[in-house]
C-alpha cells in the first residue's frame, strides 16, 4: 500500500504478485491489485484481474465500476456501482462511486445527493 501510495506502482504490483503465488484466489489481494492497476492507468489490467477473480461480490463491483471510469464509461461505471449497491446497501463506496459517474453523466444534483448518501454511510469517503 505504501508503494501505491508514493506512485511505485510496479513494486505495488510485484509485492501482490508475489502474495498471489500463495493463493491466486486471495479476494483481497485481488481487489488491491485492480485499485493498484487503476492508480497506475492501466483499467483493462484491472478488469481483466477482476475477470480472473469471477467474484460477483459488491466490493468487486465497486473496483469494477472504478475501472470502468478510469476508462470514460460513466454509464457503465454507474451500473455497476449501482449494482452494488442494491447488493449490499451499507456499502458507502458504492454510493460515492456512482456518485462519481452521475457527476461524468452531467448528473450533479444526483451526484450531490449520492456524496451525501456515501458519507452517511462510510464518514471516511468525506476525505476522497
Amino acid at each position: 500500500r505504501v508503494r501505491k501510495l508514493a506512485g511505485r506502482f510496479d513494486d505495488a504490483l510485484a509485492d501482490l504478485d508475489l502474495l498471489l503465488l500463495k493463493d491466486p484466489k486471495d479476494v483481497s489481494v485481488n481487489l488491491e491489485r485492480a485499485r493498484v492497476q487503476i492508480a497506475a492507468g492501466r483499467p483493462d489490467d484491472a478488469i481483466a484481474t477482476l475477470d480472473k477473480l469471477q467474484e460477483n461480490m459488491p466490493r468487486a463491483k465497486v473496483v469494477r465500476a472504478e475501472a470502468l471510469l478510469a476508462k470514460k464509461d460513466a454509464e457503465g461505471a454507474y451500473r455497476v456501482a449501482n449494482e452494488a449497491f442494491t447488493s449490499d446497501p451499507q456499502l458507502g463506496e458504492a454510493v460515492f462511486i456512482r456518485g462519481k459517474a452521475q457527476l461524468a453523466l452531467g448528473r450533479k444534483d444526483a451526484a450531490e445527493a449520492d456524496f451525501k448518501r456515501a458519507i452517511e454511510l462510510d464518514p471516511t469517503l468525506k476525505d476522497r
